[in-house]
Protein backbone atom coordinates (compact mmCIF):
# COMPACT_ATOMS: atom_id res chain seq x y z
CA UNK A 1 0.00 0.00 0.00
CA UNK A 2 1.25 3.47 -0.86
CA UNK A 3 1.98 5.23 2.49
CA UNK A 4 0.79 8.58 1.12
CA UNK A 5 -2.74 7.44 0.17
CA UNK A 6 -3.98 6.89 3.73
CA UNK A 7 -2.61 10.18 5.07
CA UNK A 8 -4.01 13.66 5.24
CA UNK A 9 -2.36 16.51 3.36
CA UNK A 10 -0.76 17.79 6.57
CA UNK A 11 0.68 14.34 7.39
CA UNK A 12 2.15 14.18 3.88
CA UNK A 13 3.73 17.61 4.46
CA UNK A 14 5.29 16.39 7.72
CA UNK A 15 6.72 13.36 5.90
CA UNK A 16 8.06 15.59 3.11
CA UNK A 17 9.75 17.84 5.69
CA UNK A 18 11.20 14.87 7.58
CA UNK A 19 12.46 13.26 4.36
CA UNK A 20 14.08 16.58 3.41
CA UNK A 21 15.86 16.81 6.80
CA UNK A 22 17.12 13.22 6.40
CA UNK A 23 18.21 13.77 2.76
CA UNK A 24 15.70 11.17 1.55
CA UNK A 25 14.27 13.31 -1.26
CA UNK A 26 15.68 11.90 -4.46
CA UNK A 27 14.53 13.37 -7.74
CA UNK A 28 15.95 12.27 -11.06
CA UNK A 29 15.38 15.83 -12.27
CA UNK A 30 15.07 18.60 -9.68
CA UNK A 31 12.97 20.70 -12.12
CA UNK A 32 14.97 23.75 -11.05
CA UNK A 33 14.14 23.39 -7.35
CA UNK A 34 16.99 23.88 -4.90
CA UNK A 35 16.90 20.66 -2.89
CA UNK A 36 18.97 22.39 -0.20
CA UNK A 37 16.03 24.75 0.45
CA UNK A 38 13.22 23.80 2.81
CA UNK A 39 10.08 22.62 0.99
CA UNK A 40 7.20 24.97 1.82
CA UNK A 41 3.99 23.16 0.84
CA UNK A 42 1.90 25.55 2.96
CA UNK A 43 2.32 28.52 5.28
CA UNK A 44 0.16 29.05 8.36
CA UNK A 45 -1.13 32.49 9.38
CA UNK A 46 -3.31 33.54 12.31
CA UNK A 47 -3.97 32.62 15.91
CA UNK A 48 -4.77 29.13 17.13
CA UNK A 49 -8.47 30.03 17.09
CA UNK A 50 -8.54 31.10 13.48
CA UNK A 51 -5.59 29.66 11.57
CA UNK A 52 -5.52 30.10 7.81
CA UNK A 53 -3.28 27.94 5.64
CA UNK A 54 -2.06 29.06 2.24
CA UNK A 55 -0.79 26.48 -0.23
CA UNK A 56 2.39 27.84 -1.75
CA UNK A 57 2.56 27.22 -5.47
CA UNK A 58 5.27 29.73 -6.41
CA UNK A 59 8.62 28.71 -4.92
CA UNK A 60 10.40 31.95 -5.91
CA UNK A 61 14.02 32.59 -4.96
CA UNK A 62 15.73 30.91 -2.02
CA UNK A 63 16.86 33.10 0.87
CA UNK A 64 19.65 32.04 3.23
CA UNK A 65 17.31 31.36 6.16
CA UNK A 66 15.45 28.75 4.03
CA UNK A 67 18.55 26.58 3.52
CA UNK A 68 19.20 23.36 5.39
CA UNK A 69 22.39 24.77 6.93
CA UNK A 70 20.47 27.74 8.40
CA UNK A 71 20.04 28.22 12.15
CA UNK A 72 16.44 29.23 11.41
CA UNK A 73 15.41 25.58 10.97
CA UNK A 74 15.44 23.89 14.39
CA UNK A 75 16.43 20.25 14.92
CA UNK A 76 13.39 18.04 15.39
CA UNK A 77 10.91 20.83 14.60
CA UNK A 78 7.69 19.73 12.90
CA UNK A 79 6.79 21.46 9.65
CA UNK A 80 3.48 22.52 11.23
CA UNK A 81 5.44 24.72 13.67
CA UNK A 82 8.06 25.79 11.14
CA UNK A 83 5.38 26.93 8.68
CA UNK A 84 4.07 29.44 11.23
CA UNK A 85 7.56 30.80 11.82
CA UNK A 86 8.23 31.01 8.07
CA UNK A 87 4.98 32.91 7.52
CA UNK A 88 5.77 35.30 10.37
CA UNK A 89 9.31 35.90 9.10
Amino acid sequence: MDPYKANTYFEICEKLHNDWILNKINLANSFGFDLNAVPEPYLKFGSHRGDICFLTTNPGGVMDFQKKSSNFIKDGEKYHDLSGRLAHF
